[in-house]
């Protein structure tokens, strides 16, 4: 048995705030294409002031563009996949129901790529923000874990779950039998000090969280090297990181039948990501956006549908609310946290009080 290796980036690019967005962007793509990924799954990406079409540039001669259209919102997810491994590449934006319906606009976009015949399942997702979402966003990843799990092959999930430790456990526990269903890269590599913080509040460093996760299905599909953070230093010239989130960078092992050629146009049959509902007609895109700068519309709920998006500047502003502040889970640590190298630890003064919420740092 053969292997081929992917790498994966995921970032959540924080397109809705407006503040340096294409420099952001510009600085986001710079990272990024200094790592050479495979496969790039962003989110929180726009269409306003051509945030997009920086991204279709940077990456646009080496990468396939996967953003199926009709579907996008105010912000979305975007996938990116090498060309050498773009051909018969079959994808989906899948909306969530039933208790996972999304309030916010979140999917998630679905990808099944040939991997030297393999049918490798690439999910890129945003899901719900902010504390009293939690229900809902422990529904998401159900759906999630499902669809990886019940996937015949190797299968990777890339994004910003907004995720909480109890959570993740329960969604494990209830779609794949045990709380550790499916392998995350943060525990696999022994819980790395500079990957435990993904997302921090810019004005109240106490509030801070891993929210950006990448998890497998352990089908022929293994984790290797460590966790590599991106979007750590402030842009010269601007004073700002290029996102709240940092970017993670992961590298993965697939295994694949001997004596196959790696060529791109290596024959295959590759079935397309089973769907999470029959409700909706998929919608699938195998090649770039011909005019990504378009402006979207906005889709209009039919009767009986989920409630409309919430707005990027609304959304935005609940950022400023999004944990939790009661006092039963405020709980002070212990010992003398581990602050990564990129972040200021706190005054003693500061240290001494709990954050806006104690999120799962361990």
């Amino acid at each position: 048995m053969a292997t081929t290796d992917i790498k994966l980036v995921t970032w959540n690019v924080d397109g809705i705030n407006e503040v340096e967005r294409i420099r952001r962007a510009k600085r986001a793509c710079d990272e990024i294409l200094a790592m050479n990924p495979d496969v790039v799954s962003l989110q929180e990406v726009v269409a306003i002031d051509d945030m997009e079409r920086v991204f279709d540039t940077a990456f646009g001669e080496n990468y396939m563009k996967v953003c199926p259209g009709g579907e996008t919102m105010a912000y979305f997810t975007v996938t990116y996949i090498k060309k050498c491994w773009a051909s018969g590449a079959i994808s989906r934006r899948d909306h969530f129901e039933g208790a996972a319906t999304s309030m916010m606009g979140r999917d998630m976009l679905c990808m099944t790529c040939n991997i030297k015949g393999i049918p490798l399942l690439v999910v890129n997702t945003h899901l719900e923000s902010m504390k009293e979402s939690s229900e809902t966003r422990t529904a998401q990843l159900k759906t999630i874990t499902r669809l990886m799990l019940q996937h015949e092959g190797p299968a990777m999930v890339g994004g910003d779950l907004n995720m909480r430790d109890r959570e993740q456990k329960d969604a494990f526990l209830n779609a794949g039998g045990a709380d550790d269903a499916m392998t995350d890269a943060y525990f696999f590599f022994n819980r790395p000090a500079d990957a435990r913080v993904t997302w921090e509040l810019p004005d109240t460093p106490q509030a801070k969280g891993r929210f950006d996760r990448i998890y497998h299905n352990r089908k022929g599909i293994e984790f290797i090297h460590n966790i590599v953070m991106l979007g750590k230093q402030t842009i010269q010239g601007v004073g700002v990181r290029p996102s709240d989130h940092l970017g993670l960078v992961c590298s993965l092992r697939v295994q694949t039948p001997g004596g196959v050629s790696a060529s791109a146009s290596t024959p295959a049959s590759i079935a397309a990501p089973a769907p999470v509902h029959q409700a909706s007609k998929p919608t699938t895109d195998n090649s770039a956006q011909a005019s990504p700068s378009k402006k979207r519309s906005q889709p209009q709920p039919e009767s009986g549908s989920s409630p409309p998006p919430l707005e990027a500047e609304v959304l935005r502003l609940k950022r400023l609310r999004r944990f939790d502040s009661t006092k039963e889970e405020q709980v002070k640590p212990k010992t003398e946290p581990v602050f990564p190298a990129f972040l200021s630890a706190p005054s003693p003064s500061t240290a001494a009080e709990p954050c806006v919420e104690v999120i799962d740092l361990t």
